[in-house]
């Protein structure tokens, strides 16, 4: 699945299962083209190493890290 912004940009590149539920690599970009969220979604949870950037491509700590079933388990 792709999703773009108004202005062109690509918005979120992603897979689904069945359909409806996120699962598999997943990402999202900001308006300027830069990577906003990186990782993958297991059965609509995240799952594994998450990467959450600022605009400018500067990844947020508190929001990055390995997830397990949704919920953040390490940094």
């Amino acid at each position: 699945m792709y999703k773009y912004h108004d202005n062109g940009q690509l918005q979120v590149k992603g897979t689904f299962k069945d359909g409806e539920i996120e699962d598999g690599p997943w990402v999202e970009y900001h308006d300027n083209g830069h990577v906003r969220t990186q990782g993958t979604y297991k059965d609509g949870e995240e799952d594994g190493p998450w990467v959450v950037y600022n605009k400018y491509s500067i990844p947020y700590e508190n929001l990055t890290g390995t997830y397990k079933n949704g919920v953040r388990v390490s940094d």
